[in-house]
Order: C-alpha cells, then sequence, then structure tokens
C-alpha cells in the first residue's frame, strides 16, 4: 500500500510537470508566429513592409540648407541664379546697364542666406524720363493693364504721347488717369482699331500735385484669343515739341519702352 502511495504522488508530479512544458510551449510558439506574421507581405499591396533606411529618407536639414538667390534687372529679365548654402553669401553678377540710368545696386542684401531670394537692380538717373512698365498677365484674365510713368518731372502741362502694340496681340479699351489731379487725359475712342494710340495730357494750371514723379496715366488692353504666349514690346513715341511745361518750354525727355508678358 505504501508502495501505492508513493506511485501515486509520484505519477501526481509528474503530471503537473508535463503540464507546465506544454504550457511553455504554446506560449513560445505564440511569440515566434507573431514574429513571423510581422515579417509576412502586407494584405492587399503584395509588398513586403520595410522600415525605410537612411538613404531613402530626405534630409530636411539638407532640402532647408540650401537656398535660390536670382538676381533680376530692373524689367524682370534674370542675370543669373544660384544655388547658395545657409548663412553663405551670393555673388552678384556684373553691373547691368539702363540706357538713360546709372546702376546704383541691389534692392536687398545677400550676405548672410537664410531662404530663397529675388533681387532687383536699381537706378538712379538726373534725366526726365517717360517710360512704361513691365508687367506679367495670365491670359485667362483677358486683359492686361500697364502704367505710362514719368521720373524727375519737370512740370509737364501738356503733351501727345503715342502708345504702339502688337495689335495681332492687344486691342485698345481704355485710357485712364489716377494721378497728377490738374492734367486730363484724352484717351482714343472706341473705334481705334490699331496702333499706334495716341494719348494727350493737358492742363490750364498746374498744382503741386502735377510736379511729382509718378503714373502720367494707366493703359488697359484686351488680349486677343488667338495671342500667344510671349513677351511683347509697348513702345513710346512722341513728335518734337509735343511735350511741354508751364513755362511753354519744350524740356529735353527721353522715353522708355514697357512690355507685357503673356502666360
Amino acid at each position: 500500500m505504501n508502495m501505492g502511495t508513493g506511485f501515486t504522488k509520484s505519477k501526481a508530479i509528474i503530471v503537473v510537470v508535463a503540464a507546465v512544458a506544454v504550457i511553455a510551449l504554446v506560449v513560445t510558439m505564440a511569440v515566434v508566429l507573431k514574429g513571423c506574421k510581422n515579417d509576412l507581405p502586407a494584405q492587399g499591396d503584395g509588398t513586403t513592409q520595410t522600415a525605410p533606411t537612411d538613404s531613402d529618407t530626405p534630409s530636411a536639414d539638407t532640402q532647408a540648407d540650401t537656398f535660390i538667390v536670382t538676381f533680376k534687372d530692373y524689367d524682370g529679365t534674370v542675370l543669373d541664379t544660384q544655388k547658395v548654402e545657409k548663412g553663405e553669401s551670393a555673388n552678384a553678377p556684373a553691373d547691368p546697364a539702363r540706357e538713360n540710368f546709372t546702376f546704383e545696386g541691389w534692392d536687398k542684401a545677400f550676405d548672410k542666406v537664410t531662404s530663397d531670394l529675388v533681387v532687383t537692380a536699381t537706378y538712379t538717373t538726373t534725366k526726365t524720363v517717360i517710360y512704361a512698365e513691365h508687367v506679367t498677365v495670365d491670359k485667362s484674365s483677358g486683359e492686361a493693364s500697364i502704367n505710362i510713368r514719368v521720373i524727375n518731372n519737370p512740370g509737364i502741362m501738356g503733351a501727345v504721347l503715342k502708345v504702339s502694340v502688337d495689335d495681332k496681340v492687344f486691342s485698345f479699351k481704355e485710357g485712364k488717369k489716377t494721378e497728377h489731379p490738374g492734367l486730363t487725359l484724352t484717351s482714343p475712342g472706341s473705334d481705334a482699331k490699331t496702333s499706334p494710340y495716341t494719348f494727350m495730357l493737358d492742363a490750364l494750371e498746374l498744382q503741386s500735385e502735377d510736379k511729382k514723379d509718378g503714373i502720367l496715366f494707366s493703359l488697359t488692353f484686351k488680349i486677343n484669343d488667338t495671342a500667344a504666349s510671349g513677351k511683347y514690346d509697348v513702345k513710346l513715341s512722341y513728335d518734337k515739341g509735343a511735350v511741354f511745361d508751364e513755362a511753354y518750354k519744350t524740356p529735353k525727355v527721353y522715353l522708355e519702352n514697357g512690355s507685357v508678358t503673356v502666360k
């Protein structure tokens, strides 16, 4: 009887040990299976999901530490484009030239670059210049507006100016005056179909505001449906003696053409 009791206890111990072993085996297999599942191809796209390596991931620091510096002339012409490291200096291109003007420098510093920059040439002149602006417009807008300006205004009391454009691209819509209150603007009529278009400025008496630099008048043209993208000249001209001041003298006036870029 004693042997039977001992045998029974030994058997019980063996059963418990075996059960623990089975549980341990089940847990181990579950862990292994879970790891294998993570290595299986992702369902739906048939590709293996792997973490990107350093070579696959763009460096934000690299992207942010290089900037583009663009040098432009007064009319928007690109003179130079440079890639510059953060904190470094761009190298200015050769001084540009502008007829009747003297190059003065650049409109902003570019010695410690920390962002993309557009740097534009600046000029000075002692001459009286009437000039057309350089503008860029989207063809979908259907119109292009451009200002005719004066610098070193001698006190223009009267002027007859002619504006020529590409008639295949533009049709005249209207002219208007926003500055120089003493001057009256006479624009071409609605029947004007081809350039040059003639504009007349005149005043009985000049006010102080009329002697300042600024916009003499503004023009708006319709962009024809068949117009192609490109840069088109806006040319100015006047006949001898067609510009005079309040002393009825004809000052020396220089003209500078502008442009409209259609995109």
